[in-house]
Parts: structure tokens; sequence; C-alpha cells
């Protein structure tokens, strides 16, 4: 909308200065072909100009709206770019939790392990008390596996919470710097 209201400004001024040249052409004190010559010849030059103009407006604007796509889309680039690190970041430290539980869970277990190989050595209880210790063994291993499990998947879930919000942020300035453009 704003190129239309500037082309109409220049024709507007073009138009002008043709009125503006023929009335001083006609209100001189020469004869009528001389008048019609200059006005000709005039008329000729301001074509050339009026064409020379359009051509270097025509140019300029389509170099600014190249510039401007190339713009943004060095902005969008960047916007995907960073939105795959950051969903990198997130599975990185999915990784990283689900090594640290299988780690804890083997430790447990080996706990456990140990607690029951403890229970059987020392013969002073049944083997009904060696199988409840067992058990809750366990059942701790399984919960210490269950609270570390749902905080790696709370911190992942934050993580990717965090790149989702960047990535809309970046999306959403890359579409502001566009329809700015």
């Amino acid at each position: 909308m704003a190129e239309e209201q500037g082309g109409g400004y220049w024709r507007g001024v073009i138009t002008g200065l043709l009125f503006g040249a023929a009335a001083a052409l006609l209100l001189a004190p020469k004869r009528g072909e001389e008048i019609r010559q200059e006005i000709a010849e005039n008329a000729s030059q301001l074509k050339d100009k009026a064409g020379d103009f359009g051509s270097n407006l025509t140019h300029t604007v389509s170099d600014k709206a190249q510039a401007l796509k190339e713009q943004s889309a060095g902005v969008i680039s960047q916007a995907r770019h960073k939105g795959e690190e950051l969903v990198a970041d997130a599975g990185g430290a999915v990784q990283d939790a689900k090594e640290h539980i299988t780690e804890t869970v083997a430790d447990l277990k080996d706990k456990a392990q140990d607690k029951v190989a403890d229970v059987k050595d020392t013969a002073s209880e049944t083997q009904a008390d060696a199988k409840e210790v067992a058990q809750d063994a366990t059942a701790k291993a399984k919960e210490a596996a269950d609270k570390v499990a749902n905080a790696a998947e709370d911190k992942a879930e934050e993580k990717s919470a965090e790149a989702k919000s960047k990535t809309a942020k970046a999306k959403e300035h890359t579409k502001e710097k566009a329809e700015n453009a």
C-alpha cells in the first residue's frame, strides 16, 4: 500500500511538472510554431526523465525487496538452528537421566542382593524373613527408581517446554520481521 501511495505521489509530481511546463510555454511571448516545437522537445525530455526515474525506482524497490527476503531467510534459519539445538539439549538431558536411572537401579539391585546374602549368611532368620527383606529392598529400589525417573522426566519436560517457548519466540520474531518488511 505504501508503494501505491509513493507511486501516486510521483505520478502527481510528474503530471504537475508537465502541466507547469506546458503553461509556461503557452504563456511565453513566442510564435506558435516555436512554442509547439519547445513543447514537443520538453515533453520528450520529461518523458525520458520519467522513464529513467521509474526504472531507477523499480530497480531500487527490487533490490530492497531482495535484501529483506535474504535477511528474513537468515532469521528463519537462525531460529530453526536454535530450535534444533534446544531439542538436542533436551534429548541429551533425557539420555543422561536414563543413564543415571540405570546406574541407580543397578546399584540398588546390588545392594539388595548383598542384603539377601547377608541374611542367608547369618542363618538366624528364617527363609520367610529373607524373602521379606528382599521384597522390601526391591520395593525401595523401585520407589527410588520411580523418584529418579519422575525427576528426570520433569527435567526433560522443562527443557522441552523451554525449547518450544524459545522456538515460538523466534518464530514470532521472524514473523514480525517478515511483516515489517
